[in-house]
């Protein structure tokens, strides 16, 4: 929601994203987290990619995002759906895959998921990492 309100209110008055973040984070930090401010920023890069018709720009505003969402996937605050579904509309679908990838490895660090699809006779850690995954 701060997200939408950032990139549909402000962006339009070519205000910073890092400014009003830092400003969030100091008005209201229990709601408004480093990790908001790092998707908040992602969605700026995003949004400046749809507009450029550089495509080497493009291309490196894509990877830049991509890093960040890297950055967040796995602390649940950021909706990776919606990050994946406009590196595919961008034309970056690596970014999607990899963005999925390492939201995966961030919630399920040891591979227990792994297991999960391999015994028959699965233990409640292996059932959970997998549903998480």
């Amino acid at each position: 929601m701060i997200d939408n309100l950032i990139v549909q209110r402000y962006l339009g008055d070519n205000a910073a994203v890092d400014a009003i973040s830092m400003r969030l984070r100091e008005v209201c930090p229990t709601l408004f987290r480093n990790e908001d401010a790092i998707g908040s920023k992602v969605a700026e890069i995003l949004q400046k990619a749809r507009q450029t018709t550089n495509e080497g720009e493009k291309e490196t505003m894509l990877r830049d995002s991509l890093i960040l969402c890297e950055k967040i996937c796995g602390l649940g605050r950021v909706n990776i759906r919606n990050f994946c579904m406009q590196f595919a509309e961008l034309g970056f679908p690596l970014g999607a895959i990899k963005l999925c990838e390492s939201a995966a490895s961030a919630v399920d660090p040891n591979y227990l998921a792994r297991g999960a699809l391999k015994l028959s006779n699965v233990d409640p850690a292996s059932a959970q990492a997998h549903s998480n995954r």
